[in-house]
């Protein structure tokens, strides 16, 4: 069994609804079947990205935290 996952990020412009966005996850799954996967879920994945301590302590950044959205297909 093989699985593969696909980040996603949806792209809205000004005016459109959660329909359009709803398209878009369509259109990615549809994709994915024509190909032989399997839709088994979609996740939001959150990771911390580490500070940095600059030079000498100056000019550092403060940490912060990513999240990313991922559809996850299967193959048998």
């Amino acid at each position: 069994m093989s699985y593969k996952v696909i980040p996603f990020t949806p792209l809205v412009s000004q005016g459109q609804t959660n329909d359009d966005i709803a398209a878009q996850i369509e259109g990615i799954i549809s994709a994915q079947i024509s190909n032989g996967y399997t839709f088994v879920n979609m996740q939001t994945i959150t990771s911390d990205v580490a500070p940095t301590k600059g030079c000498f302590g100056f000019g550092g950044e403060p940490g912060y935290s990513v999240s990313l959205q991922v559809i996850i297909f299967k193959k048998n």
